[in-house]
């Protein structure tokens, strides 16, 4: 059952040679407009849907007293000529339907003629499921057309079919991983590496047993990626990002439809290379990424593919600390996601400005992560980002409160922090040890020797190297580089509020 304004949804996606087309077909055979027609223009001028303003529209007319029919047959019929308008964009639709009307025609010989050309296709691409509704219409015209061998046919269809399987078993492991992501994205302990190892261990992931097409190889690359990034192995998961880099740029699988492939593929390279400090391959992996973004055609594209460049280069700078660019970063970075705000859901914003805030941190301007990493904490909860997210967001904001001297709110947030880890039972001995130095120590930093204060700190740089030699605890450093702070605050341990240049 369609909703009030779908209608109105639909109206307002279309493009105006959309627009045109639906006129065209809408006006009678003496130029005049149907209702269909009048109902779409009125639609279109519309800024917001109002039920009542469009019955005051029509109320002369007899269907508006059964307005939901009409809307529902109005749907249906945009969608059916937009279908006509855009047959060129579904190529192998169009050929399987060709095929079925020749076969239903008994024109056997025909329909196989069409067959030889789509198969020899469809397997380049990698289209299993077209493939394989193909051979089914193969082998029922196997029966009528000598030359075809229907056991070969047979043949194909058990070997693709264990293809188009392991295809959708790949995809099903990394949507195990992705709903892991959700709530944790890093190991931290045993517990949590046990769970990702009963996700890896699935029979496809067997290196001894490599997958059957390119399509099934990236998706064996990218689930092992995530793994060992997410148990912060990033020496291995390069690798592996490389292979995918590999995978999407050779020229002999050009074939393949690679489209949102490849913005994965550059981005986890960006990422893994930041984190490993390659930055002659970040460097080489960007310079393609930005000439990728020039030649597409696609809107779409582009814009998902800036979105990874400029959090790849956000990622860049919280490793890199403050370097001659960093305000360009910034400043285009922002502009971007402002630019593109809508086009974006709440989770993958909040991860954009996450970064941002980062680096504004980084760059010294307090103000802007205040608010926007007040914005995220007040709103945003565990279903739409995960825990440690969160927990870092509070975190982080916690020091940006102290670097605007804002005391008293600094402790509040901290002791929020900890309860919600509590809570969700995240609190780690990284988090104990950050939330209780801000809770109990650094309040009262303004008022020790100056020769104290910088002891502080450099007790609390040695205890993060301690714990971050324990690889659970050394994963939180992808999220902000803490033991870079605390040097930071070894050179000037007063809030920067307070620094004579500030």
């Amino acid at each position: 059952m369609l909703k009030k304004n779908d209608l109105f949804d639909l109206t307002k996606s279309l493009s105006l040679s959309e627009k045109r087309y639906l006129f065209s077909k809408a006006n009678t055979k003496i130029g005049d407009e149907n209702e269909y027609a009048l109902i779409l223009r009125e639609l279109i001028k519309m800024e917001t849907y109002s039920e009542e303003a469009f019955k005051e529209k029509f109320e002369t007319f007899l269907f508006v007293k059964k307005l939901d029919v009409k809307k529902h047959y109005l749907f249906h019929w945009i969608l059916r000529h937009l279908t006509a308008f855009h047959f060129k964009k579904h190529p192998v639709i169009n050929q399987l339907h060709e095929i079925e009307i020749l076969i239903e025609k008994s024109l056997y010989q025909i329909a196989y003629q069409f067959i030889s050309p789509l198969k020899v296709s469809l397997k380049a691409s990698e289209d299993f499921l077209s493939l394989l509704k193909l051979l089914e219409k193969e082998l029922a015209v196997s029966r009528f057309v000598t030359s075809v061998n229907s056991q070969e046919v047979v043949e194909e269809l058990e070997f693709y079919s264990k293809a188009y399987s392991d295809f959708q078993t790949f995809r099903s492991l990394k949507y195990k991983f992705r709903d892991r992501f959700d709530k944790y994205v890093f190991v931290r302990t045993e517990d949590d590496l046990k769970k990702l190892e009963q996700i890896i261990s699935s029979p496809v992931m067997d290196p001894q047993n490599p997958p059957v097409g390119i399509h099934n190889r990236f998706l064996y690359n990218l689930n092992y990626y995530y793994y060992y990034a997410s148990s912060n192995k990033w020496e291995v998961s390069y690798t592996y990002a490389l292979n995918n880099f590999n995978l999407v740029t050779e020229l002999e699988f050009s074939k393949i439809d690679f489209i949102d492939e490849v913005i994965v593929a550059y981005y986890n390279l960006l990422v893994a290379s930041v984190t490993l400090a390659k930055d002659s391959m970040y460097q080489k992996v960007l310079l393609k990424l930005k000439k990728l973004i020039r030649e597409t055609t696609s809107d779409r594209f582009r814009i998902e593919t800036q979105f990874s460049l400029h959090l790849a280069q956000l990622i860049f700078v919280n490793r890199k600390g403050k370097h001659d660019k960093i305000h360009e970063i910034i400043r285009e970075a922002e502009d971007f996601i402002t630019n593109n705000f809508a086009k974006f859901d709440k989770k993958r914003r909040n991860n954009f400005y996450f970064d941002l805030s980062k680096s504004y941190f980084i760059a010294n301007d307090f103000q802007k992560p205040f608010h926007i990493l007040k914005n995220i904490i007040e709103n945003t909860g565990e279903k739409e980002n995960s825990v440690d997210f969160i927990c870092f967001s509070k975190i982080l904001y916690c020091l940006t409160c102290y670097e605007r001297n804002d005391i008293e709110l600094m402790i509040y947030s901290a002791r929020s922090a900890s309860y919600f880890l509590r809570e969700h039972n995240s609190y780690f001995d990284f988090e104990k040890r950050i939330l209780r130095f801000i809770r109990y120590e650094l309040p009262r930093v303004q008022n020790l020797s100056p020769s104290l204060q910088v002891s502080k700190f450099i007790k609390l740089k040695e205890d993060f190297l301690l714990l971050f030699n324990n690889q659970y605890e050394n994963s939180v450093l992808t999220y902000f580089n803490f033991v870079k702070w605390a040097e930071d605050k070894i050179i000037n341990p007063l809030p920067a509020y307070l620094h004579p240049n500030s």
